[in-house]
């Protein structure tokens, strides 16, 4: 009787395995298939900065960048620093106004023809007509 439940548990562990493993391979294909992907060639964009006082300065910027931190170091008269991080670079200063959320709760949010970001700046594709937000926020 004990073999028969040990027997049976052990099947319903390898079953529960069997199942994990064929999630989890189903999630990274429906990530590499859905993820957003760059695109290749000329685009035409437009970056808006906002800063502490509402204030918005507007570029216009052509760019064969398949991501926006590539496009971003481009534009003339833009400047976005930071420190590199696990994910890529984390914006703490745009146009010399540096968001310090230790302080004031403050940060710099991107958002991309109207919606926030999902993306880090680097691995956020740039496409033809795109516009992008960065947004000095604090609380």
């Amino acid at each position: 009787m004990e073999k028969e439940k040990s027997n049976l548990s052990s099947k319903k562990i390898i079953i529960g395995i069997a199942i994990l493993v064929v999630l989890v391979v189903g999630a990274l294909c429906a990530y590499k298939k859905f993820s957003p992907k760059p695109v290749k060639g000329s685009k035409s964009i437009t970056v808006t900065v906002i800063d502490d006082k509402d204030n918005r300065t507007t570029y216009d910027h052509k760019t064969d960048a398949e991501f926006l931190r590539a496009a971003l170091e481009e534009i003339d008269g833009l400047t976005v620093e930071g420190e590199e991080a696990q994910y890529g670079l984390f914006v703490k200063t745009v146009n010399g106004l540096t968001a310090d959320y230790n302080v004031n709760g403050a940060f710099w949010s991107f958002s991309v023809n109207g919606e926030d970001c999902n993306n880090g700046i680097e691995t956020q594709p740039v496409y033809d007509g795109d516009t992008f937000e960065i947004t000095y926020e604090a609380q």
